[in-house]
């Protein structure tokens, strides 16, 4: 009876050490976790299977300019302003609902400016592989989308440069021709 004793608060301790080390483990795994989506530089959104947003990472607040108690619960439609632009790439998300594109996409800031993203989002399935919910990543592109309209217009600038420095050989040549075929008239008349 001593010996059975002794070997269960012995097999207790070596358990509470255990559960201790996986708890620390735990610990330590959530938290680079949190430092992991809340430092990285792009928006994190986790949305149900109904659209409504359940958290967010600070980035995208940043990005839209509403605090977490303002989003938290609404669907994330919400928060869109021209909805989406235009489609990057088809991504085939396997089994069930949840199938999703990578697209860009318009939303609307609290003091009502647009900002653009890349909307990366990524279906997630509980246990039974059924659709849980939508985590979306968000690339700000608004930076991007100015400066590639500035290189648009620029561009457009320089075509009818080009047209216009065109034209104004053709009518030089023309009026030298004029002038020469005149000239040589009038010199053999």
């Amino acid at each position: 009876l001593e010996i059975t004793i002794e070997m269960a608060l012995y097999r207790h301790a070596i358990e509470k050490k255990f559960r201790k080390r996986m708890v620390t483990a735990l610990h330590e795994s959530e938290s680079r976790y949190q430092q992991l989506v809340e430092n990285i530089n792009e928006g994190i959104v986790l949305q149900d299977k109904k659209g409504r947003i359940t958290y967010t990472n600070d980035k995208f607040l940043d990005l839209i300019g509403f605090t977490k108690e303002e989003v938290i619960g609404k669907p994330l439609t919400n928060f869109l302003s021209g909805g989406l632009l235009k489609k990057q790439e088809e991504q085939f998300m396997g089994k069930g609902d949840g199938g999703q594109k990578v697209s860009e996409i318009s939303w609307k800031r609290k003091n009502g400016q647009r900002v653009f993203t890349i909307l990366s989002p990524n279906p997630i399935y509980n246990k039974k592989g059924q659709h849980k919910g939508t985590v979306a990543v968000l690339t700000d592109i608004t930076d991007r989308r100015a400066v590639e309209k500035e290189l648009h217009r620029s561009r457009e600038l320089l075509r009818r440069l080009s047209h216009h420095l065109q034209e104004a050989r053709e009518r030089e040549s023309k009026r030298i021709a004029r002038e020469i075929h005149d000239e040589l008239g009038q010199q053999l008349t």
